[in-house]
């Protein structure tokens, strides 16, 4: 298998709408890479395991930043969840268990 083929590149990504109250980026267990913020913040953004709480970002943190997550390993799905009336974008880079 040569570099080029999909599966030498196993890490997606998902580019969430903050404007939206809750995504659920996946549904099973996924390991997160990261997370790259497109806009800054105007509210503290949860990233969650389905309904738990593992990382916040806090408000005001500022666009073109990057938090590397160690590919954290989400037992039961990723999910953002941002603050209410907040706009903009960030991307997530994961790996969902197949």
């Amino acid at each position: 298998m040569n570099g080029y083929q999909h599966a030498a590149f196993d890490i997606d990504y998902s580019v969430v709408d903050l404007t939206n109250n809750s995504t659920d980026v996946t549904t099973s267990a996924t390991l997160v890479r990261g997370v790259y913020l497109n806009s800054t913040l105007t509210a503290a953004c949860v990233i969650q395991d389905s309904s738990t709480a593992v990382f916040t970002i806090p408000s005001a943190a500022a666009a073109g930043t990057y938090i590397p997550l160690g590919d954290a390993f989400f037992k039961t799905g990723l999910t953002v969840n941002p603050g209410d009336s907040e706009t903009g974008s960030l991307t997530i880079l994961y790996k969902q268990r197949v």
